[in-house]
């Protein structure tokens, strides 16, 4: 198994693992039930096989067998006091060293341990609370629940009960009540002036009109309001001009009379998308001195400039003359991006490779060393998934997605005030060759 292992350069000490002696006694020779200690002349762990051991446990002391582990009190002369507490009667004085004492309950005076209890006079007792009591059939104390006890409350009694019904509630069943019973109450017909909120309010939101508060029951309207270019009619709501409109024309706005007209914008043949049909003839920009007539085509003598929706060339190859300049982001979604140049000059300090990956691949650089149609090869380096490390390959195709067989790896180099962590950053346990610098102590690692 890899581990670091200490680089001995000029200046650090020499430090070797730990010998070990086979006389050295283990866990499992000493057995159980021994009480151990360390042997102050071979510093080993022995056991106690014979005679006694004392150990001093606060304010008494405590021997015990090496055979059978029993504590004994030593002191069976002492005395001991004992003061009776709250609720206990029982006070003893010198009670010789394992003697039996007997301690009482205070069933007299006002320290008794019934008024020791905690003071709840004044609440109300739960009937499932429990209390104490003396049973004058076996003179035991025992205990019972409050519902146990044989009292009731008979101060008064309710002979009926009757209810009647008003505003639309009806006694359906059950009045009056005599003993025992339940009364069934229903709903009928309630007046809206009965109720808290007799009527509701409608108000007109954005392109209506009218509204207003009506009473519950009653009836109002809201209607669609007329504005420029709208036409409201009986049953429907209209575009002012809307029956001299052509289809597949782009409308224009006539202010002059507030309505949408025809414009000379129809939509091409050839898609979906409104255009301007050039079928027939050129779109002339500018003054170009390339004749007229050329149909289907753009023609400009100067720049044409699309400030929104972007240049969308269906089909076909576009070729540029002259210098191209962008302004913006450059978007590249075909399979492969050729550059044919002498000089390469990125402004970028980081650059991203493989940016459509989520989660961790292999990336990196070829500098090519062989030519070949499709067969093009050459050194790669780049960063090696299955290792976690930066690795180097001789001979790696042009399009190859992945390391093949390694030649090398680059070696890293880590340091920290401190000694070095389990396994190397880059690599981890298979991180051989990765070098640690221990800043406080200046000892060197390498990982082997």
């Amino acid at each position: 198994m890899a581990s670091w292992k200490k680089v001995l350069v000029s200046g650090s000490s020499i430090e070797v693992a730990a010998i070990t002696s086979s006389a050295t006694p283990t866990i499992s020779s000493i057995g159980s039930n021994y009480v151990t200690m360390i042997d102050p002349t071979t510093g080993y762990i022995s056991k106690i096989t014979s005679g006694n051991f004392q150990a001093s446990l606060g304010q008494y002391a405590y021997t015990a067998s090496a055979d059978t582990g029993t504590p004994v009190i030593i002191g069976a002369a002492d005395t001991l006091d004992v003061a009776g507490g709250t609720g206990v009667s029982t006070a003893v004085a010198s009670a010789a060293g394992g003697a039996d004492i007997t301690v009482n309950l205070d069933y007299t005076g006002t320290d008794n341990f019934i008024d020791a209890a905690t003071d709840l006079e004044g609440t109300a007792i739960a009937t499932g609370d429990t209390i104490i009591y003396h049973d004058a059939t076996d003179n035991n104390v025992k205990k019972g629940l409050v519902s146990d006890l044989p009292f009731s409350n008979n101060s008064g009694t309710v002979t009926s009960v009757a209810i009647t019904g008003t505003d639309g509630i009806d006694v359906d069943s059950g009045s009056p009540i005599t003993t025992s019973g339940t009364i069934t109450l229903g709903l009928s017909n309630i007046a809206n002036s009965a109720l808290a909120n007799s009527s509701v309010t409608v108000t007109a939101g954005s392109g209506l009109i009218n509204g207003g508060t009506v009473s519950l029951g009653g009836t109002i309207s809201v209607d669609v309001g007329a504005g420029t270019g709208i036409t409201v009619n009986a049953n429907d709501v209209a575009l002012k001009n809307a029956g001299s409109l052509t289809n597949n024309t782009l409308p224009l706005w006539d202010s002059g009379n507030g309505q949408l007209s025809n414009s000379a914008v129809v939509q091409g043949t050839a898609g979906a998308v409104t255009t301007i049909d050039i079928s027939n003839a050129a779109l002339i920009v500018g003054t170009p001195s390339t004749p007229p007539g050329l149909v289907g085509q753009i023609v400009s003598d100067q720049s044409i400039i699309i400030e929104a929706g972007g240049l969308n060339v269906l089909a076909g190859d576009s070729v540029f003359a002259e210098d191209v300049t962008i302004n913006g982001d450059l978007t590249v979604n075909g399979t492969t991006t050729t550059i044919n140049t002498d000089n390469l000059l990125v402004e970028d300090k980081f650059a991203l490779f493989a940016s459509g990956s989520a989660t961790a691949t292999d990336g990196g650089i070829i500098v090519q060393s062989a030519t070949g149609a499709g067969t093009a090869v050459g050194y790669a380096f780049g960063y090696e998934n299955s290792v976690d490390r930066w690795a180097y390959q001789d001979s790696l195709a042009y399009n190859a997605t992945a390391f093949g067989t390694p030649t090398a790896y680059a070696v890293t180099a880590e340091y920290a005030a401190s000694t070095p962590p389990a396994n190397p950053a880059y690599g981890g346990a298979s991180g051989f060759g990765n070098i640690f610098v221990n800043t406080s102590t200046q000892e060197i690692f390498i990982y082997s």
